[in-house]
């Protein structure tokens, strides 16, 4: 099995952040309507991941 990249959600209104690697190619409901746990707002998601986010997903992988 093939693993899906890893998607990161950021909230526009106050900039919160969150990396999730899903474990599988299957979504759930609660992969597609992420809620921002500080403010309520919905979070946008994005395949963009900073050099540190990836080294962390590796490390975290093993």
């Amino acid at each position: 099995m093939i693993q899906p990249a890893a998607q990161k959600y950021r909230c526009p209104k106050c900039h919160f952040t969150k990396v999730h690697q899903p474990k599988s190619d299957a979504f759930t409901l609660e992969d597609v309507l992420i809620v921002c746990p500080k403010c309520g707002a919905q979070m946008e998601t994005t395949n963009e991941l900073t050099f540190f986010e990836k080294l962390k997903l590796s490390f975290s992988r093993s």
